[in-house]
């Protein structure tokens, strides 16, 4: 004599007893569809609930199936993109609270304010050069290597400045 299970309940007993997920509307889609078979007596055959039992996948098992992989591979690449995307917004979050300065920021800074310097001082040696050599009782007819040798000295000192690699930046609350 054949094992069989009693009724359709009782499959979705034996194969989830097995490991296998499934459930009741699963078993009795399947059954309507052919891909189970029923016997008369509305019993099912035990040699019929293991063959269907190879159309199913233990939970764990999708892993191991190239789908399976492919999908873990998807999972993981989406939660490396969040994981960035949330570094992203909590990066920019601590530059709006003023935790950090954009490099690129300083340098232009700097360098502008090294340029208005560099000309202002220019300008001022230009300016006042000659008085300067009025004051110290200085000849007059040596106002111009005066003056070009504080321009030179001011731009030596400006080359130095711009070329600093690390500026540190103190925030005083």
């Amino acid at each position: 004599m054949t094992k069989s299970v009693k009724n359709r309940l009782k499959a979705v007993q034996f194969l989830v007893e097995r490991g296998f997920k499934v459930q009741k509307t699963k078993i009795y889609r399947d059954c309507k569809s052919g891909l189970l078979r029923v016997q008369p007596d509305g019993s099912i055959l035990e040699s019929d609930l293991i063959s269907y039992a190879t159309t199913l996948q233990k939970p764990g098992e999708l892993a191991e199936t190239p789908a399976g992989v492919l999908l873990r591979q998807k999972l993981e690449n989406e939660v490396k993109k969040l994981k960035e995307q949330v570094r992203q917004i909590k990066f920019k979050n601590e530059i709006s609270r003023g935790q950090y300065v954009e490099k690129t920021a300083v340098e232009q800074r700097q360098a502008i304010l090294a340029g208005v310097l560099k000309v202002g001082l220019s300008r001022m040696f230009e300016a006042y050069g000659r008085e300067s050599i009025e004051l110290t009782g200085g000849d007059l007819a040596k106002t111009r290597p005066f003056v070009n040798f504080w321009i030179e000295k001011t731009a030596d000192l400006l080359d130095e400045f711009a070329r600093l690699d690390e500026i540190t930046v103190e925030f005083v609350e």
